[in-house]
């Protein structure tokens, strides 16, 4: 009997992108998501050891039991559990798709697994996979007349990822739809599983609400537009997914009159796949306008929807293209035309090897820093999670490693031991954990081991700019020697500065209308025993034409090659900002300037340069 090839053609192809998922893990030296990926590996490898781990809400407890086994043979093999999910959702919507001709069956891995920010989270191995494809099995019973194990399997998704609250209530209204009462209470199975669980492990019979992470009203992550997370989508998604799922709510209200024989499946299908993939987004993005339940305004939370939105789409224009004289001819076209948008949607976020990038080169190296100072039984206390996965640690044995909350009535999190060692970064260190990093430059019971900047400077949580450091319990003086290197016009104190300028009628100010209006030329570096140095800048700036886009700028280079490039925006007004310059990286030429793009009008008051150099001293 000959089998069709279009009859194992979608296999072949969701075969052939696992793969490819897999194979660029493997020779990626770079992680795209040094936080919450690795977080997850972390816990899921960690958990028979500690076993309090597969009731972690923020870890997904579904996520953790199927992902434990992969994770013993390293964070690579995340990529291959969350490649099998994905394959795995090619399985489940074929028998529905094949129902619904025209080619769409073919067209489903392709609009699935090179949606942009999906292939990133299958790489990073993110909880946002098995969601979707969790989500999915349940549609699938469900289309398949099993609505008890649909019912079940729906109840589990609470334990994958909080967009259960939008999925759940839609199976559980489609079973009161279709009269079947007595599998709606199967809808609750797993949360009362997870707290008989909770209960017999921890005594708190509440333990599934007061262990929600997302319970907390507000956050630290801030708000934003309601209407910019909703735009922002088609990164999740791939502007394919988006046009082809919004003609197909287009065209829906007229298939299901037309098409008889389908018109159960639309419905149900418009139910538990559209309704699902629009409250999802409605609901983050309400969350995020609000500043509640821990949004971070992270649009890979709509990668939950991919293979829902995915199914109703195609199955919604397969069924309307049947209907047309050239079905065939048109079905042919639509695949082609989703597979080669997919695909340039997927490169355009960039290959699928990853390198490191400055976030992780810079952590690779404070990371050498550590493993060098570290001495068998020193612990490492981190404000971020990277560290223990980096340094090979187990994050979860307080013995080698633990994160720093704070150090207020916290005395078992604090490192108090000598030689203990602590990791902090100005992203989660001032805001999650709560540890400023005053804290530990003005404690001489710390010394500085050392300071990494990337490459490009970007400020963080309250302006702070992104900083990397190194501690060690060790005790030390730091002491402080500042040099004023300039207030007034022409007073620089034998520094070399380039003034673009022209006299103003006040003999305090200085006027200037050309592109670098004021320059300082081969700064001094900081050398041992320096640690760092903080230039600081102040100035009374006035723009006469706007000016919004005139920054203050420290470069940094080696010849011909850029070694860090940082800038700060100036406003209307009085202007305060500092730039930390580590001795770690001392060679090379350091500049200082005012750049003002196309030759705009500014005139300056009140400038005054210094260099705080800050010294350390062990005891």
């Amino acid at each position: 009997m000959t089998v069709p090839i279009a009859r194992w053609l979608p296999l072949g192809l969701a075969t052939t992108i696992a793969a490819l998922f897999i194979w660029a893990r493997l020779v990626s030296d770079g992680i795209r998501d040094v936080g919450d990926g690795v977080q997850h590996y972390m816990i899921a490898r960690y958990a028979w050891k500690h076993p309090e781990l597969f009731l972690d809400q923020w870890g997904k407890p579904m996520f953790t039991l199927l992902a434990t086994p992969f994770a013993q043979f390293g964070y690579a093999a995340m990529t291959v559990f969350n490649s099998l999910l994905a394959f795995a959702a090619t399985l489940l919507a074929l028998p529905i798709l094949r129902r619904s001709g025209s080619g769409m069956a073919i067209a489903f891995p392709v609009v699935v697994m090179l949606a942009p920010q999906y292939t990133e989270l299958v790489m990073d191995g993110m909880t946002e996979i098995l969601f979707g494809t969790m989500a999915l099995s349940a549609v699938c019973l469900m289309a398949g007349e099993r609505y008890r194990a649909g019912a079940v399997v729906a109840s589990l998704t609470p334990l994958c990822r909080p967009e259960y609250v939008v999925f759940l209530p839609a199976v559980a209204g489609w079973l009161l739809y279709k009269r079947r009462y007595r599998e709606v209470p199967l809808c609750g199975v797993g949360i009362a599983a997870y707290t008989l669980v909770g209960f017999w492990f921890s005594g708190d019979p509440l333990c599934w609400w007061t262990g929600d992470p997302y319970g907390e009203e507000k956050n630290i992550y801030g708000h934003g537009e309601f209407w910019g997370f909703v735009t922002s989508a088609p990164r999740a998604l791939g502007w394919t997914l988006v046009i082809l799922f919004l003609a197909a709510l287009t065209i829906w209200p007229i298939i299901l009159r037309k098409d008889k024989e389908g018109r159960e499946m639309h419905v149900l299908l418009f139910c538990l796949a559209a309704l699902p993939t629009l409250g999802v987004m409605v609901a983050h993005a309400y969350s995020w306008w609000t500043g509640t339940h821990g949004s971070a305004g992270l649009t890979r939370v709509l990668v939950t929807t991919v293979p829902l939105a995915s199914l109703f789409a195609l199955f919604t224009i397969g069924r309307t293209i049947g209907m047309l004289p050239a079905a065939r001819t048109a079905g042919v076209a639509v695949c082609t035309v989703a597979g080669l948008t997919s695909f340039l949607g997927s490169r355009a976020i960039g290959p699928l090897r990853q390198d490191p990038n400055e976030e992780q080169v810079i952590l690779h190296e404070i990371c050498d820093l550590m493993a060098e100072a570290r001495a068998p039984g020193d612990r490492v206390f981190t404000t971020h999670p990277y560290i223990p996965f980096r340094l090979g640690l187990d994050g979860f044995d307080k013995e080698e490693s633990r994160m720093l909350w704070g150090f207020e009535g916290l005395e078992d999190n604090v490192p108090s031991r000598p030689r203990d060692l602590i990791f902090w970064e100005s992203g989660m260190g001032p805001t999650m954990c709560g540890v400023r990093l005053s804290r530990l430059l003005d404690d001489t019971a710390f010394t500085v081991l050392g300071l990494r900047l990337p490459q490009h400077g970007r400020t963080v949580s309250e302006g702070q700019a992104y900083e990397l450091w190194a501690f060690q319990r060790l005790p030390s003086r730091r002491f402080v020697g500042v040099d004023t290197l300039g207030n007034r016009y022409g007073e620089l104190a034998s520094l070399y500065v380039r003034f673009d300028t022209t006299r103003c009628a006040d003999d305090v100010l200085w006027c200037s209308e050309r592109e670098f209006p004021w320059t300082l030329d081969h700064a001094p570096q900081p050398l041992p025993p320096v640690i760092y140095d903080l230039w600081s800048v102040e100035m009374d700036v006035d723009f006469p034409t706007g000016g919004n886009d005139i920054t203050f700028v420290l470069k940094r280079t080696r010849g011909e090659e850029l070694l860090r490039y940082d800038e700060r925006r100036l406003h209307q007004g009085h202007n305060a900002f500092t730039f930390r310059v580590p001795e770690e990286q001392g060679e090379g030429d350091l500049t200082l300037y005012i750049y003002a793009p196309g030759g705009q009008a500014i005139v300056c008051k009140n400038m005054l340069v210094t260099r705080d150099r800050v010294f350390q001293a062990r005891r």
